[in-house]
């Protein structure tokens, strides 16, 4: 969805209230969260949790690698800047740069098998 919207916005030529091209940063994280639509007579969908407030932070600079290690097999990620959560944690954050293909993707799911089972033995 991310890499849908970041390609949708030149596409239609979406631009901002100076005429520039709309500039758009996207957050992405994993972990829980509600979802749910609020109101009496004017309804909005909203979603709340830490994932959504680690994804929030992420939009504003980008959990230690771990949206990286699920995703990494499917993307071609770049390292990004290393930022201090509220705590003071440092956060490793990464750049979604494209969708790789079906045979990029393939290759790199049997490596990371193959690196598990050595790993094990």
């Amino acid at each position: 969805m991310a890499l849908a919207m970041k390609e949708g916005i030149p596409e239609r030529g979406i631009r901002d209230d100076h005429g520039n091209p709309l500039a758009l940063r996207i957050g992405v994280a994993t972990g829980t969260c509600v979802a749910g639509i609020l109101g009496g007579s004017n309804f909005i969908y909203d979603v709340w949790g830490e994932g959504v407030a680690t994804a929030h932070l992420m939009e504003s600079t980008g959990d230690p690698k771990r949206t990286a290690k699920i995703v990494y097999q499917d993307f071609d990620l770049r390292p990004g800047p290393v930022v201090q959560m509220r705590d003071g944690t440092p956060l490793d954050t990464f750049f979604l740069m494209k969708e790789l293909s079906w045979s990029r993707a393939r290759e790199r799911r049997l490596m990371g098998a193959s690196l598990r089972k050595t790993r094990s033995s």
